[in-house]
This record gives structure tokens, sequence and C-alpha cells, in this order.
């Protein structure tokens, strides 16, 4: 329905009337969030303040159960595309409460691996050394070469190799 208003320009009322009630319903139900995203973009119908808005309110909405964890998801999903300016309204502070949620419900690899390819992508050291040294697994799947190698750099240690895949 989110994609048939934009596709429509529906008034700001009227797709905010629709993403309520949608998360009214299913609070937990990320792709609601992840769609709406498109709407408030500056290129639709909206603006970087309402994309931050729109992050505040998935955290409003799913806080209960994830803390603030769900702002770092909102904007991880907003930079699947390796699209650094889709990160542009996001509040480091908040960003950094964000991360420490996700990692303390989510204490694996995996999330380490997300936080610091976050913080990589903020310029965040800080962050990115401190979540590196949480990894125990030197996994090629979630890097490119190039975020890999930019990262390594950023956090100030000598690059290692870029993983290899496990055979």
């Amino acid at each position: 329905m989110e994609s048939l208003l934009v596709a429509q320009g529906a008034s700001r009322a009227d797709f905010r009337h629709v993403l309520d009630e949608a998360t009214g319903r299913y609070p937990y139900y990320f792709n609601i969030y992840f769609a709406a995203y498109q709407y408030y973009q500056p290129q639709w119908y909206g603006s970087d303040g309402d994309i931050d808005a729109l992050a505040r309110y998935m955290v409003q909405k799913t806080s209960a159960r994830d803390g603030k964890a769900d702002y770092f998801r909102f904007y991880w999903d907003a930079a699947s595309c390796n699209c650094r300016e889709h990160l542009a309204p996001a509040d480091l502070p908040t960003m950094r409460a964000a991360m420490d949620d996700l990692a303390q419900r989510y204490p694996v690899d995996r999330t380490y691996i997300h936080i610091v390819q976050m913080a990589c992508m903020l310029g965040d050291a800080d962050d990115a050394k401190r979540y590196f040294a949480r990894v125990t697994i030197n996994e090629a799947a979630y890097w490119r070469e190039a975020d890999w190698d930019e990262c390594r750099a950023l956090v100030g240690s000598s690059p290692l190799p870029f993983p290899q895949p496990t055979s």
C-alpha cells in the first residue's frame, strides 16, 4: 500500500494515516518502515529531517522490545544500496546508542561486523575500533574488498589481507 501511495503522490496526511494504521497493528514488521522510507526521501515527498523523524518513529514503536536498536536497523536498510548519502540524516549519538543496544541484544560476530561497517560508513573510528575488537571471524561474505580496506584504514591498524571465502 505504501508503494502505491508513493506512486499516486498521496498527501502527507493520507500517507501518515496508512503508516500509523500499519505500525499500530504490526509495529515489529520492519518492512513497513523501510517502505515508508521511500516516501520521505527528498526526491519524493520528504526531506532529510523527515527521514530521521521516521527512524525515530520506528524506535518509538519498537523500543519496548528493541530499545534504540531499530535506529541502527533503519539506517542499515537505507544504506544497503552502498549509498552513504542515505546516512546523512543520522544522528551520531543516537546511532551509537542504537549500536550498543543492538550489540547487547545480539552479541554475535555478524552483529559486530554490521556495526563496524556502519561506523566506518559514518567515519566513526572509535566505534569501528571498539566493535572490530569483538569480531572473532574473518568472513569474506560480509565485506566488499574496498569497504574492508577503507575500514581497516579508518581504525588505524595495518590492513589485513581481505578475508578469503572458505570452501
